[in-house]
């Protein structure tokens, strides 16, 4: 996102360490999550005369404005994200209306995007062994699916062989984006384990809305759980179970295709919506094709299905995991 985003990098590929600033954002992630709907609670906090070492809001608001500062002062090679941005020109005429919107852009940026790839990796269990614990939401659940099922592994191999897709030049973005297994695996992780489970926040519009014979006047804040929508009996047979082939061969396990929305919908449905995709396609793909994946001694997934918290965004319980590189 570094790349993506500010046309410079975090350093956190290269140093195989998290940035403090993601850091940071893991640890906020219990306020926030109980904050969110009280939203002049979190103003007071932001106001009140706490040094911004022990208050993360203003480090998180300080960060990202230091991170606008530095953009504004070069043009990169190519143009980033900041770029369409700032060429818009302002939003607001207040400045400093203008600065806070930025900020809030760049931190957003920032959430969104940065805290989907952390890798841990070391030598364990085996000579040839590699533990992999992943921070991404989907990506943490897509495998240990594919732990837990081997022939998950297998029916995704088939379907990648078929295509004539191997870790070689043949191997691209696009080249990944029509499998449908694949993507089934994907969309299959998203709608159990949305990676905001309960919803983003609008306002209800002008002269209020009636939703089921129940009126909400104008200007409330609302909401619509994905967690909870997603696994809706009437909108999915079998909620609850892991089936890809609900996308593929049988489309009568999905009664309201309407009910799955984990990028949100419409003009504020989330513009790395492809990225995210290809990432994940790029990251299950190279996965499965070079390692067998399994549980590591004494895992079976319980703590990262039991005791993953909402923290707005998914606060992920660990999963060890381990990569048995495949033998030619």
């Amino acid at each position: 996102m570094g790349d993506l985003a500010f046309g410079r990098t975090f350093d956190a590929l290269e140093s195989g360490k998290s940035h403090w600033f993601i850091d940071l954002i893991r640890d906020s992630g219990v306020p926030v999550g109980l904050l969110g709907t009280t939203q002049w609670v979190t103003e007071c906090i932001i106001k009140l005369p706490i040094p911004a070492s022990l208050n993360p809001m203003i480090q998180m608001i300080n960060y990202s404005s230091n991170l606008i500062a530095e953009r504004k002062k070069f043009q990169p090679a190519e143009q980033d994200v900041m770029s369409h941005i700032l060429e818009a020109g302002q939003f607001f005429d207040d400045p400093q209306a203008e600065e806070s919107l930025l900020t809030a852009d760049a931190r957003l940026l920032v959430i969104a995007g940065s805290d989907t790839t952390g890798l841990s990796i070391s030598p364990r269990f085996h000579p040839r062994a590699r533990l992999l614990t992943t921070s991404a939401a989907t990506l943490t659940h897509a495998l240990y699916y594919i732990a837990r099922d081997p022939a998950i592994t297998t029916s995704l191999r088939d379907e990648l062989v078929r295509h004539n897709l191997h870790n070689d030049d043949n191997f691209t973005i696009a080249s990944l984006a029509h499998l449908p297994f694949l993507n089934a695996i994907i969309n299959e992780s998203l709608r159990l384990h949305p990676p905001v489970p309960g919803g983003t926040y609008r306002f209800s519009p002008p002269g209020g809305i009636t939703v089921n014979d129940h009126f909400i006047p104008e200007g409330c804040v609302v909401l619509s759980p994905q967690y909870t929508i997603q696994r809706s009996p009437k909108a999915f047979a079998q909620p609850d179970d892991f089936i890809p082939e609900r996308w593929t061969t049988r489309p009568e396990l999905v009664r309201d295709k309407n009910a799955f929305f984990p990028f949100s919908l419409g003009r504020y449905g989330c513009i790395g919506k492809q990225l995210a995709y290809n990432e994940m396609r790029n990251v299950i793909s190279t996965l499965v094709l070079e390692f067998d994946v399994e549980f590591a001694e004494g895992e079976d997934g319980r703590r990262l299905l039991g005791e993953t918290q909402d923290h707005f965004t998914m606060g992920l319980a660990g999963l060890d995991l381990v990569f048995r590189e495949r033998k030619a």
